[in-house]
């Protein structure tokens, strides 16, 4: 969000100040570096996250290819007995 304030600004000594500004002004704290100048150089964000997100992806495909020869064996069904328990006699 930018604040402006029209009629504000300190005016030059020659200026009056009935006349029209044909810009707002913006205060120090609202501008933005790029309006003023270019981004020149630096250090772009893809250029941190690149790196970052290659090491998780390769992090993550290691860990599976290593983890393929860990399985363990399903346990064999136990199958249901066909008759009810054998309750003695009384």
């Amino acid at each position: 969000m930018t604040v402006t304030y029209p009629h504000d600004r300190p005016l030059p000594h020659d200026t009056h100040m009935e006349e029209a500004r044909p810009e707002p002004y913006v205060p120090v704290y609202a501008r933005t570096r790029g309006s003023t100048r270019g981004r020149k150089g630096g250090v772009k964000t893809w250029m941190i996250l690149a790196p970052i997100g290659v090491l998780v992806l390769g992090g993550g495909a290691l860990a599976l290819a290593m983890g393929q020869g860990d399985e363990v064996a399903p346990a064999p069904l136990v199958e249901p007995a066909a008759t009810g328990p054998v309750l003695p006699a009384q």
